[in-house]
């Protein structure tokens, strides 16, 4: 049997729903799209594992489908920076999809994907 969560995104996407009054279906082409344009972050995805700090957001759904069925840790927003610095040394990630609120409770030396201006451009 295949995994029934396989097509989960493309099933919000094609349903044409909204969250927060952000198309579905444009969030989750934008991390498709993203995955598809830039070569150091599927690089950096096939070493190890992506980390997501986000907040319950429409760019959730852009960074789980740039994740495009691989391992990501979902970091709670409101751990402090060493709790979540030991999770992403603890679990491999290799690079977080995060916002420029949330992006300085990274290390410094953590490559980031900031969501903000999703799904124009990340």
């Amino acid at each position: 049997m295949t995994d029934p969560l396989a097509l989960l995104l493309m099933a919000l996407a094609a349903g044409g729903g909204r969250v927060n009054a952000m198309s579905a279906g444009a969030m989750v082409m934008a991390g498709i799209t993203l995955l598809q344009r830039c070569a150091p972050l599927v690089q950096r995805m096939s070493s190890g594992r992506a980390g997501i700090l986000l907040s319950t957001s429409p760019e959730l759904l852009l960074a789980l489908a740039a994740c495009d069925g691989r391992e990501a840790l979902l970091l709670d927003a409101t751990s402090s920076p060493a709790e979540i610095g030991w999770a992403l040394t603890d679990t491999a990630v290799r690079v977080v999809f995060t916002s420029a609120l949330l992006a300085p409770s990274l290390p410094p030396d953590v490559p980031t994907v900031l969501l903000d201006d999703a799904p124009r451009r990340a």
